[in-house]
């Protein structure tokens, strides 16, 4: 009996970690899809920012704990649709594309606004504790907003990260 424990533990632990990992990277690939998609159209713009790359403009005093924070995250991903410079009207599309991923992924809702003019969701997937990825979307008359945190953040560093985004330094970007 013992010898059976001994053979099928090592079993079940290969299924473990290939469920897992499995799970993983379809998780990690949805959004990635729906940025994919869309990257290089007209109007559309999509970038990555290294966490560290943000680090070296912080002021070191006052910015610390969120320097502590980047140093957690993968990456930070982008995508900017300006319908003023595009012949189509996609950001609902764009939106209902990342709301149907995300929710496909297990992403829950932590936030969502909308004041008539402008509609921000923020969603977020945990594992093990942590946040592994935030999404930030948001909408207004004619652009969107699709801001991806992608890294193993406690929910308190994340609230450091999301008190010094300022949406309106990723719009200008577009003009």
């Amino acid at each position: 009996m013992k010898k059976v424990y001994t053979l099928l533990f090592p079993i079940l632990f290969l299924l473990v970690v290939v469920f897992v990992s499995g799970c993983q990277i379809h998780n990690e690939k949805a959004a990635e899809e729906v940025f994919d998609k869309y990257e290089g159209q007209e109007g559309v713009y999509t970038f990555r920012i290294p966490p560290g790359l943000i680090g070296i403009f912080l002021d070191e005093e006052e910015d610390r704990e969120l320097k502590e924070t980047l140093r957690e995250m993968d990456f930070i991903k982008v995508m900017i649709l300006d319908e003023k410079k595009t012949k189509s009207s996609n950001k609902d599309q764009i939106l209902q594309e990342f709301d149907q991923k995300l929710a496909e992924s297990n992403f829950e809702d932590i936030l969502l606004v909308n004041d008539g003019q402008q509609t921000i969701k923020i969603k977020i997937r945990e594992e093990e504790g942590y946040v592994c990825e935030m999404m930030i979307l948001i909408t207004d008359k004619d652009a969107f907003l699709g801001l991806s945190l992608v890294g193993k953040i406690s929910l308190d560093q994340l609230s450091s990260v999301a008190k010094t985004i300022d949406i309106e330094d990723f719009m200008e970007i577009a003009d």
